[in-house]
């Protein structure tokens, strides 16, 4: 299969004059859209578009992030009790492994609550948050699209203290059944001021386009908005997104532009504001920052990048600073 990948490129330096030939060619090859890999070409440059759809077929493992209150060898004994080994170590606390026709709610390691299930690209935007904040105890993040909570379990269960926004009663019971079963339930807890700084997960149904006023007065360290996209970054997992029209997305980017700027106000003097989104689409990531920026002169960007889909989910992820940080 590397030969057949190399064919591939040495194959498309030798149509480069005829882009539209290449691209067909090889949307018949690897049963993706011609329009969406011409897109991917402008966007990610031909050699990453075509390890995007070399790698689009690979197996792919399942992978978890560790609860810090477990370790590396208690993870894998659990495993093992279930005959899953070969556990591979992708970055920082977040594992792959390949489930051999066993349900993740079966495994004994779940139910210990030894893991949740999270892409490494979502566990990195995630510790995006953590770095930013560096001594994380105690500090506040509001993760504006929470569900299905993956990102909101590995920031508290590092000492954050999230409050975790869902549109609809139903996914924002997903994110606290999660948040329960990992100990981090703080819905109850009443002031979270008195938690003595630890970290702990408040579900809350808040529509993201509308502002907030009890997030307006009470602003937080981090503002996380992980944004409804289309998702052309998960195609791994979900296939029938390839497939998705220009009609079906072409409200997305004035979307991701309303809540991000809705959440705008709730980030601290000197505060972060986190943006991304699982796709790999310019008008849903760059644009969508650059439109953000040329309305709020008082954000700057940080920094931005783009996680490719190889081996794990497409991501893109920014990081804007409100006025006054150092």
């Amino acid at each position: 299969q590397g030969d057949q990948s190399q064919g591939d490129q040495s194959q498309g330096d030798q149509s480069q004059g005829d882009r539209s030939r290449e691209i067909a060619r090889l949307s018949l090859k690897y049963s993706f859209p011609q329009r969406l890999i011409k897109r991917w070409f402008a966007y990610l440059g031909r050699e990453a578009t075509l390890s995007v759809l070399y790698s689009a077929y690979n197996t792919v493992p399942l992978s978890v992030t560790l609860n810090p209150n477990f370790s590396y060898n208690e993870l894998c004994g659990l495993l093992a009790k279930d005959g899953v080994g070969d556990i591979t170590r992708n970055v920082g606390d977040n594992y792959s492994f390949h489930l051999r026709g066993r349900k993740v709610t079966e495994l004994a390691a779940y139910k210990a609550a030894c893991f949740h299930v999270q892409d490494v690209s979502s566990y990195e935007c995630a510790m995006t948050v953590v770095d930013l904040l560096r001594d994380i105890s105690g500090k506040t993040v509001y993760d504006i699209c929470s569900p299905p909570g993956g990102k909101a379990f590995t920031m508290a269960e590092r000492g954050a203290r999230v409050t975790a926004c869902a549109t609809t009663a139903r996914l924002a019971d997903t994110v606290r059944a999660g948040a329960s079963r990992l100990g981090l339930d703080a819905s109850g807890a009443g002031d979270t001021d008195d938690t003595g700084g630890a970290g702990g997960i408040t579900v809350e149904i808040n529509d993201g386009r509308v502002r907030n006023p009890r997030y307006v007065v009470a602003p937080a360290d981090v503002v996380l908005v992980d944004a409804p996209c289309s998702g052309f970054g998960t195609f791994r997992s979900k296939p029938e997104v390839k497939y998705k029209t220009d009609a079906d997305i072409a409200h997305l980017p004035q979307l991701q532009l309303d809540i991000l700027e809705t959440s705008s106000a709730y980030v601290k003097a000197s505060g972060r504001l986190v943006y991304s989104t699982c796709t790999l689409a310019r008008g849903e990531n760059e644009d969508v920052c650059e439109a953000f920026l040329s309305r709020n002169s008082g954000f700057t960007l940080a920094e931005s990048r783009v996680a490719l889909p190889v081996g794990r989910d497409g991501f893109f992820t920014a990081v804007f600073v409100r006025d006054g940080a150092t």
